[in-house]
């Protein structure tokens, strides 16, 4: 073959090289899901899960700040970032304390009350406060290969703006927590 000849065979091969590349790019590339916060609708409260190696689980969740009334979705982001702790490295007991498929019904507003409400230091004593009815399973993931779990299933709580504008939901973990001799594996989603 001679010289031109191989130049025109090499450049009219070279489109078809390059898109045969692009389609093994594409199908080796690993698949995109949204993660089942987003697709529950908590409209990216918080970045992609943050896995710790020792326990083999992500981190706690972290909140951005939300200006505006919480719908339930958004509201149990905001209560598993409140609720949810541990993973520090050096902790004299090593653990992660999780919480999953947490599940919010948000009640009708009611005002401020002393009695109800003064533990949160920041509330705005002014605005509406919501009670609200949380639904999940806490896991305590202490590096082994499952994590113990414990279902809430009446545990109670409140949505309220803090004197800084933004909104927090918490709720009590002693009410509604029902044991579990179910070990599930570390979670990695939200």
């Amino acid at each position: 073959m001679q010289s031109s000849q191989l130049k025109s065979t090499q450049a009219r091969s070279r489109p078809a090289t390059i898109a045969r590349v692009a389609i093994m790019a594409l199908l080796l590339a690993p698949a995109t899901q949204p993660t089942a916060a987003a697709a529950a609708g908590d409209n990216g409260i918080s970045g992609p899960p943050v896995i710790n190696p020792a326990f083999g689980a992500r981190m706690p969740r972290k909140c951005k700040e939300v200006t505006h009334l919480p719908n339930e979705a958004e509201a149990a982001a905001l209560a598993q970032c409140a609720t949810e702790s541990g993973g520090e490295s050096g902790a004299f007991r090593p653990m992660i304390y999780l919480w999953q498929n947490l599940k919010v019904q948000m009640g009708g507003s009611r005002p401020y009350a002393y009695n109800a409400d003064s533990h949160s230091t920041s509330i705005d004593t002014e605005a509406k406060v919501y009670p609200i009815r949380v639904t999940g399973d806490q896991l305590s993931c202490t590096g082994a290969p499952t994590c113990l779990t414990s279902h809430a299933d009446k545990a109670e709580g409140t949505c309220y703006k803090t004197t800084f504008g933004d909104w927090q939901c918490h709720f009590s973990q002693v009410f509604g927590i029902t044991k579990s001799d179910v070990e599930l594996p570390p979670p990695t989603t939200y």
